[in-house]
């Protein structure tokens, strides 16, 4: 079974559009080891000190997936009722939380910051967001690591968008990639302020051995340019989708 890494409860990758959306609903179940997921729950059921479920929202049915993004921040303030569970046993009737305080407590693994009483947190930065400081990842970029062209680009596994734009671009690069794509956390890759980054995140390292820069970037654009019809002045803005050092 997949897990998002970076999230010190397990939280398996079916649960990848309540993470991109930052909505978890009725029924969801959540345990703060990936020994609950193993073959034998009787050992399981053991070891498992912390689970949550979800008793509301509740389920969205008939509804296409929505892309995260501002949908994420929209939801991270709305209302989640869950109910919490210690050595199996439900410690207080329900709790009243939020969405945001919800994926905090699974990504930190501290259940306090469900109380509402605690200051609310801070919305993390999403892919979109991540590239507005893509270039602090040159040194990185640019180390005997990689030793050529490379482009870089953030990555959420979480979301379709960015998986697409992944894929685009591992296949127009296939014949040429030297070593990858390589998936950086931000703190890795030398990302500014790595701490406000969404655990889903990553740097995108795409290295390139044969290409100049100017080679590079021209696949990079036959990977990722949609003209936009009857626009006056089509062109394409390599720093929208990543850099080439």
């Amino acid at each position: 079974m997949d897990y998002f890494d970076r999230f010190e409860w397990a939280v398996p990758w079916a649960f990848h559009d309540a993470v991109d959306q930052c909505r978890f609903e009725r029924g969801d179940t959540l345990y703060d080891t990936r020994e609950a997921y193993g073959p034998d729950w009787s050992i399981a059921s053991e070891v498992i000190r912390h689970h949550i479920r979800v008793r509301h929202p509740e389920k969205l049915s008939g509804v296409a997936a929505v892309e995260g993004g501002s949908v994420f921040r929209s939801n991270w303030g709305s209302e989640v009722r869950l109910h919490v569970f210690e050595k199996m046993r439900q410690v207080e009737s329900e709790v009243v939380s939020t969405q945001g305080r919800l994926y905090t407590a699974l990504w930190h693994g501290d259940l306090s910051v469900l109380n509402p009483d605690i200051a609310e947190p801070i919305v993390p930065d999403g892919w979109r967001e991540v590239l507005s400081r893509i270039e602090s990842v040159r040194r990185v970029a640019e180390s005997p690591r990689f030793g050529g062209s490379v482009f870089t680009m953030p990555f959420d596994p979480a979301s379709t968008l960015s998986r697409e734009k992944h894929k685009s671009v591992v296949s127009q690069l296939a014949t040429h990639l030297a070593d990858g794509p390589v998936h950086l956390s931000p703190d890795e890759a030398g990302l500014s302020d790595p701490e406000t980054v969404a655990p889903t995140v990553y740097v995108a390292f795409f290295p390139v051995r044969d290409l100049r820069v100017s080679e590079l970037e021209d696949l990079v654009k036959a990977a990722l340019y949609v003209p936009t019809k009857g626009a006056k002045n089509p062109n394409f803005r390599l720093s929208a989708h990543g850099a080439v050092f």
